[in-house]
């Protein structure tokens, strides 16, 4: 028959039509999502539909006949016990029977009986019409090995085919986002499967106006006239077989033109999920490994991590390491950007004599509200040693002599507490590293620091004094 177009109108796509409901169609690629059906059965459904197609014209008196050998030549595949496996999941799955005398099929069973099939089919537009499907399509789709392009062709095939009286008219919008809702797929998949569709010659882009393409999609046009051997012409030609098709390994573009949904009030949120709130909106542990802001606010949080440091080496369980640690984090907190990572450096990198006096007293009333961190744990036994130490009585001194003199007031001041203004007086701060111990040149009577010029004969009367 001659083929006539005519805006958009074809009488008859080379190659013939197969009329397939659409209820049929979309319920064997709603099984293979369920996951009832594995893609190699749907591409087994698809051959049994090109195989009934072919003996639709049988003539009276002769009876149609169907070989497993013939199945295996439309999907493409040699493994005859898959092909019986899936021939058993299709009957099993209540949407087609087969026999080596008839082929059969029941989705009328499946729309009645699945009642989240038939909300998924409202979301198509008269959905109880058949679809003239090209048969050089279906034997195309029944050897396809990537489901994104059956979805993209079967959704074209349900927005833009239709037949008009005796026509078949190809033209229609159909967009990304309603074939990846529609099929359960990724949308920018689907653009990448269009592309694919336009290079292979089976779409064809028409033009329309901006807000049209915004809203419905881009107008295309099926071409009905498409077959699998124009591809492949070349080398058919040359008696070798078609080259293999390029493997992409890239990602799917980026989803950058997705808008907020509009229900969403809010457009310009402050926090999504998976963004932790400055300040104590936290509930995790601390971690010395990756420190946030409220670490080093809440003293409590700033002693776990001081625990943590003292267990890896960092610091020792002294008052002095615990006042030049709480002093690094006030210190983080008032000047650094990235808090944490300016409080990790320091401790790391023990850059202790950068820590100002300012600091140094914010960490002492921050130590202040945590009393059982600034004893360390040994308050108890600091005081039962200060309390021994008062009751052993001293021996006889001799005040005749300022060295003894000024050792036993070195002695007095290493035991008794240290006061500091804000701080609890039980606090134990380190005393002056030299505190408790007399030089040798302040027992030859030199002050400490002070040179000494006179050489040993100077030294001779004080002695004696």
């Amino acid at each position: 028959m001659e083929t006539i177009q005519r805006s958009g109108l074809v009488s008859k796509p080379e190659g013939g039509y197969c009329l397939i409901p659409v209820t049929r169609l979309y319920a064997a690629w709603w099984l293979y999502r369920q996951g009832e059906l594995e893609f190699r059965d749907l591409r087994i459904y698809l051959a049994l539909e090109e195989m009934r197609a072919r003996r639709c014209t049988l003539k009276a008196g002769r009876s149609c006949w169907f070989t497993l050998a013939e199945l295996s030549t439309l999907c493409g595949t040699g493994n005859l016990r898959s092909i019986r496996a899936s021939l058993r999941r299709l009957q099993q799955a209540g949407l087609s029977t087969w026999n080596v005398a008839s082929i059969e099929f029941h989705e009328e069973n499946l729309a009645n009986t699945r009642g989240d099939l038939v909300e998924r089919l409202r979301r198509i537009t008269n959905h109880r019409r058949r679809v003239p499907v090209p048969r050089r399509t279906l034997r195309w789709l029944a050897s396809v090995t990537r489901p994104i392009l059956v979805a993209t062709v079967l959704g074209h095939l349900l927005r833009c085919v239709y037949l008009r009286g005796r026509a078949v008219t190809a033209e229609g919008s159909v967009s990304a986002t309603w074939i990846g809702r529609t099929f359960d797929v990724d949308r920018r998949n689907v653009k990448r499967a269009k592309a694919k569709l336009r290079e292979l010659k089976w779409l064809n882009d028409k033009p329309s106006r901006h807000w049209h393409r915004q809203r419905y999609g881009q107008t295309v046009a099926v071409n009905l006239s498409w077959g699998e051997g124009t591809i492949s012409s070349k080398c058919r030609s040359t008696g070798l077989p078609p080259p293999s098709a390029p493997i992409s390994t890239g990602l799917p573009p980026p989803d950058s033109d997705r808008e907020l949904p509009k229900e969403i009030k809010n457009q310009k949120r402050l926090h999504g999920p998976g963004v932790r709130e400055e300040g104590g909106g936290t509930k995790s542990k601390p971690r010395l490994s990756r420190v946030v802001p409220a670490d080093l606010i809440e003293p409590s949080r700033t002693a776990e991590l001081f625990h943590q440091a003292i267990r890896c080496g960092l610091v020792r369980d002294a008052a002095m390491d615990r006042l030049q640690f709480f002093a690094a984090a006030q210190r983080a907190t008032r000047l650094g950007r990235n808090p944490g990572g300016f409080f990790t450096t320091i401790v790391r990198r023990r850059l202790w004599p950068f820590i100002s006096d300012c600091d140094e007293q914010s960490a002492r009333r921050k130590l202040a509200e945590i009393p059982e961190v600034l004893c360390g744990g040994n308050g108890a036994r600091s005081s039962e040693r200060f309390t021994a130490r008062t009751r052993t009585s001293p021996g006889p001194v001799d005040t005749e002599n300022p060295t003894t003199i000024r050792e036993l007031v070195r002695q007095s001041l290493a035991t008794a507490p240290f006061a500091v203004r804000d701080v609890s007086p039980d606090t134990d701060f380190p005393l002056p590293p030299r505190v408790g111990r007399i030089s040798p040149a302040e027992r030859n009577g030199v002050k400490e620091g002070n040179p000494c010029t006179h050489g040993a004969k100077a030294l001779t009367p004080f002695r004696g004094a």
